[in-house]
């Protein structure tokens, strides 16, 4: 009788390197076949762990009303629960998860009955030690010093833990204290809404990692902001960059830096708006120009200026100086403006279609701003500079939302009004362009990207909660193919190593 053959090892790993590291039930039962695939599944399994919690206030003894945030656990579904009863059972599995992302919401629509008392954040936290990615998310604004002390301490514990971590994204707590900064010495990627420069009161446990007690600075080679109702965001970015910090009623003092742009090879701005324009330049003045490559901003909402067939009035336009031409390492730059679509309303409380549809864009400034980009010929007597610049993307969210409105019936849509669309003389902002490729011509080849994104307004939050009926999407579709027609773009888009992409948004 012949031996019946075992498949090899290696060809059955191979097998189950396809499953996928979410499919954690055939995970959990591949993990069953043998002793010898039981740790290779669980290491699988709890590489990345995703935690949902909600933010409420709880009142602390002899607080006197005053009320902090807790992150508490819903009674019934708290993955939070249960993870914390499988790391009580195995403690090992804590060696396991590498990717911990962590999502805030608000109290739901059931109300605080939902919700357990018991909250299991600072327990679970308290066990993980070998993270190299952190992910703190919220569905609303939340401010880090609204939190309950034991928590950010538990959080500020989590950093001074995991030196590993390489990936933190922190948007979900506004105001981020710089100071806590210095626990992410070796974090690559960094993102954050807002950053506060008064300090931190939290103690933290230097027992849990002693080779960690001396003052760390965070030197992030990628850094973004994102979105945040705090005002200021850049600014906050530059005095944590500077060291400089206000706080309680003695007045200003200077305190050493906790972050650093020294390594910066890329900054994410794209989500926000670039205003006021001298604190952008002030950002970019701590970025290394023979290391820093990749760059992306939006707008100003002062460099919006109504659209003219005739020439462009300039002399209120907003500074277009935010230091680039000292960039000669960088290699792409990508930014993001508007086009603004709507209907004037004259005097006598008619609309005259034909010559009352208004255009706002930034579209100017963008294309003074990419004039000042680097290149070959400003360091022409600096040979020790190569010219490196590969990449320029420049994208348009186009908002047609009060025009939607307003032609609410698609056949009011003439040829007439469409022509408006197809109109738009985009030319100096594909001269400007096409420059960058010129000057560039002979060293390197730049590749060029000019996006529209027709959005109709259905997927904005105002317009949720708004009684409007939903527009016809028809309209929508013959903008953007209007946008097409549009002679300007379409000469672009025959123009070598130039891209033109005209979508829907949504």
């Amino acid at each position: 009788m012949a031996q019946e053959r075992s498949i090899p090892y290696e060809i059955l790993q191979k097998i189950l390197s396809y499953i996928s590291n979410d499919d954690k039930a055939t995970l959990s039962s591949c993990s069953l076949i043998s002793p010898c695939f039981y740790t290779a599944m669980q290491k699988r399994m709890y590489k990345s762990l995703e935690l949902e919690y909600t933010a409420k206030h709880a009142d602390h003894p002899g607080s006197h009303g005053i009320s902090d945030i807790v992150w508490a656990d819903h009674k019934n579904t708290s993955r939070s629960g249960k993870f914390l009863s499988a790391l009580t059972s195995t403690p090992t599995l804590s060696n396991y998860i590498q990717e911990l992302t962590i999502t805030i919401g608000q109290v739901p629509e059931e109300g605080m009955m939902s919700l357990g008392e018991r909250t299991t954040v600072t327990e679970v936290l308290a066990y993980l030690s070998s993270l190299t990615a952190l992910s703190v998310i919220s569905t609303f604004p939340l401010h880090y010093e609204h939190h309950n002390e034991t928590l950010k301490a538990s959080i500020r514990n989590l950093l001074v833990r995991n030196p590993n971590l390489a990936i933190v994204n922190l948007s979900g707590l506004s105001n981020f204290p710089s100071d806590e900064l210095q626990h992410l010495g070796g974090v690559s990627s960094l993102s954050v809404s807002s950053i506060c420069n008064t300090g931190s009161s939290v103690n933290v446990d230097n027992s849990m990692a002693p080779q960690r007690r001396e003052r760390q600075m965070c030197r992030p080679i990628s850094f973004r902001l994102t979105p945040s109702r705090q005002p200021w965001q850049i600014a906050g970015v530059v005095a944590a960059l500077d060291g400089y910090s206000t706080v309680d009623h003695f007045g200003p003092r200077r305190s050493p830096p906790f972050l650093s742009f020294e390594l910066l090879e890329s900054l994410d701005l794209c989500s926000i708006r670039a205003s006021p324009v001298r604190h952008v330049k002030e950002l970019l003045s701590f970025v290394d120009p023979n290391r820093f490559q990749h760059l992306r901003i939006k707008t100003p909402s002062s460099a919006l200026i109504e659209y003219s067939e005739g020439a462009p009035n300039t002399a209120d336009l907003e500074s277009i100086d935010l230091g680039l031409e000292a960039l000669h390492s960088l290699q792409s730059f990508e930014i993001h403006g508007d086009i603004e679509f709507s209907h004037m309303i004259m005097d006598e409380g008619q609309i005259d279609q034909e010559t009352t549809l208004r255009t706002m864009t930034d579209m100017l400034w963008i294309s003074q701003v990419i004039e000042t980009l680097s290149h070959p010929s400003m360091n022409s007597n600096d040979e020790d500079v190569l010219p490196r610049f590969q990449s320029l993307r420049v994208a348009f969210d186009v908002d047609i939302m009060e025009f939607a409105l307003f032609h609410e019936d698609i056949m009011m849509l003439t040829p007439d009004i469409l022509d408006k669309f197809v109109s738009v003389d985009f030319t100096p902002l594909v001269t400007s362009m096409r420059n960058v490729q010129i000057q560039c011509m002979g060293t390197n080849d730049v590749q060029c990207y000019l996006d529209l994104k027709v959005c109709d307004g259905r997927c904005k939050p105002d317009y949720e909660a708004s009684n409007f009926p939903p527009p016809d999407p028809q309209i929508r579709n013959d903008v953007v193919k209007a946008f097409i027609r549009n002679p300007t773009l379409q000469k672009a888009y025959c123009s070598d190593r130039f891209m033109v992409s005209v979508v829907n948004h949504c």
